[in-house]
C-alpha cells in the first residue's frame, strides 16, 4: 500500500512539472522531482527538505554544490550527489559555449550577455578583465581575482600589467555579486573611478564596468546614475 501511495505522489508531481514547468513548484518538490532519478525506490521528500535545510533553505547553494558536500547529507548517496551537481555545471557550460561564437562587442549590450554568461552561476565572487582593440575585438580574458561569496580583493598593479602586456586599445572590468543585487556597492564605485583615471594617463580607456548579480547585470558606463565615474 505504501509502494503505491509513493507511485502515486511520484506521479502527481512530474504531472505538475509537465502540465506548469517549474512555475509554482515549490523548490523542495523541485528537488524531490530530481531525486526521482537518482533514488527509484525510496520517499525523496524528506530528503529534499534535508537538502535545504543543510543549505540554509538555498536551491541554488544545492545545485552549485560539489558532489561531496552533497553527500555529506544523510541519504544522499553517489548517484544522487553527481545528478544534483550536474545542473550548474551543464549550464555553466552552456553559457562558456554561447560566449564561444563572441569575438567583439558591437554593443553594450552584447557585453552584458557575454558577462552573464561568463559570470552568472559563479559561487564565489570573481572579478575578470577583458582586454579589447580599436574595433571592441576582444583580445584576452583574464580572471584576475577570485575570492569568497562576498569578497574579490582587485590588485590595480595586475591589472595595468595585463593591458599592456595584450597591447589592448581599450578594457572591460566585470565583476559579480553572487546571491546579490547588480547594484554597485560604494566600493565599486570607487574602484571604477580611480582604474578609468590610472587606465586613461596609460591611453588606454575603460569602456565598461559590468556587474552580474542574481538579478541580472548593469553596466556602469551606461547608467546614468554611474556614467561619471568614466570621465
Amino acid at each position: 500500500m505504501a509502494e503505491l501511495s509513493r507511485e502515486g505522489h511520484r506521479r502527481r508531481v512530474k504531472d505538475a512539472y509537465l502540465e506548469n514547468g517549474l512555475s509554482g513548484m515549490a523548490d523542495a518538490n523541485v528537488l524531490e522531482l530530481i531525486l526521482f532519478y537518482a533514488i527509484p525506490r525510496r520517499d525523496t521528500k524528506e530528503l529534499a527538505y534535508s537538502l535545504l535545510n543543510h543549505f540554509n533553505g538555498n536551491l541554488e547553494a544545492v545545485l552549485s554544490a560539489t558532489p561531496e558536500e552533497l553527500a555529506a547529507v544523510d541519504g544522499i548517496g553517489d548517484s544522487a550527489a553527481i545528478l544534483l551537481s550536474l545542473f550548474n555545471r551543464v549550464s555553466s557550460r552552456i553559457s562558456t559555449q554561447r560566449n564561444g561564437a563572441v569575438v567583439r562587442f558591437d554593443s553594450y549590450h552584447d557585453a552584458k550577455a557575454y558577462c552573464q554568461n561568463l559570470l552568472g552561476l559563479s559561487p564565489c565572487e570573481q572579478t575578470v578583465l577583458i582586454t579589447l582593440d580599436n574595433n571592441m575585438r576582444i583580445l584576452a580574458v583574464h580572471t584576475v581575482a577570485e575570492g569568497t561569496v562576498n569578497t574579490a580583493v582587485i590588485e590595480p598593479r595586475k591589472l595595468i600589467e595585463l593591458a599592456l602586456r595584450d597591447k589592448c586599445a581599450s578594457v572591460m572590468l566585470t565583476h559579480n555579486h553572487p546571491n546579490g543585487s547588480f547594484i554597485p556597492s560604494p566600493e565599486d564605485m570607487t574602484v571604477t573611478q580611480q582604474l578609468y583615471r590610472l587606465f586613461a594617463a596609460l591611453n588606454i580607456r575603460l569602456a565598461d564596468h559590468i556587474i552580474v548579480g542574481s538579478d541580472g547585470s548593469l553596466s556602469m558606463k551606461n547608467d546614468v546614475r554611474y556614467a561619471a565615474l568614466f570621465s
